[in-house]
């Protein structure tokens, strides 16, 4: 159907036309001029032989800012537009100590006994402002690092800090969602 609005009509005097790609069909496979390598092979298919280029990702599409339209590399074809370039966007971020990111996984945190300890003790703090069984923090010691607290630990309680308030907040979310609606 493309193929009619690419013919000039010298009868009618139309040189040019605009096609209006409301299904996304040039993202996926790519313009109408592009050269395409016919085949008369039944077990054989056709192939955008540029379009393939762009998916090896040699030339890409992109849209124009100013027009909207679809083009490879700037200027715009259609409104002669130079596209700025980007800029970096400014980003907050906390001073904090940096991560273990081993093949593109981050690495859990590894806590030391002491941090061990002091967790365990702020979770009891955190099980008495909730008006809960101190015992408790033994089993939310026990998700968080999958094994028991130590049976000599001093018991004492702190006052919960704001990741141990978030973690047991997530863990009370987690099973009242386990429960169901019914809950």
């Amino acid at each position: 159907m493309v193929g009619r609005i690419l013919r000039p009509d010298p009868a009618t005097g139309k040189a040019s036309a605009i096609l209006l790609d409301h299904a996304g069909a040039t993202w996926n496979h790519g313009f109408i001029t592009d050269r395409i390598a016919w085949t008369l092979k039944t077990d054989k298919r056709a192939e955008n032989v540029t379009e393939k280029s762009r998916r090896t990702g040699q030339e890409k599409l992109r849209e124009c800012p100013q027009c909207s339209a679809v083009m490879i590399t700037p200027p715009c074809m259609h409104c002669g537009s130079q596209p700025a370039p980007r800029r970096g966007q400014d980003r907050d971020f906390v001073d904090d100590e940096l991560g273990l990111v081993v093949n593109g996984k981050a690495q859990a945190h590894r806590f030391s006994d002491q941090e061990k300890l002091t967790w365990y003790k702020m979770l009891i703090g955190e099980a008495l402002r909730r008006g809960k069984n101190p015992n408790w923090a033994f089993y939310l010691f026990q998700d968080k690092f999958k094994h028991k607290p130590g049976w000599h630990w001093d018991r004492t309680a702190l006052e919960p800090s704001f990741e141990v308030r978030a973690f047991v907040r997530s863990r009370c979310i987690a099973y009242a969602k386990a429960r169901g609606p019914a809950a």
